[in-house]
């Protein structure tokens, strides 16, 4: 069966490396991170190393005018 697994922080440091090691496993990957630049070089990356890649169709953060923003 093949692993879905979501990563946030998917462009620098642990992110990336959890990214890369189930991209080599062949795994189904959600990517997440807050610069797009990043999150593009991540996936192209992502996909050289065997994954299949999507984005979640959303942007993650705080709201303007949310409680603790």
């Amino acid at each position: 069966m093949t692993q879905t697994v979501v990563v946030t922080g998917a462009s620098a440091g642990v992110g990336q490396a959890v990214a890369h090691t189930y991209a080599a496993r062949g795994a189904r990957l959600a990517l997440l991170a807050r610069g797009e630049a990043g999150l593009a070089a991540a996936e192209r990356e992502c996909r050289l190393r065997g994954a299949g890649v999507g984005r979640p169709g959303h942007r993650l953060g705080r709201r303007p005018g949310a409680p603790g923003s």
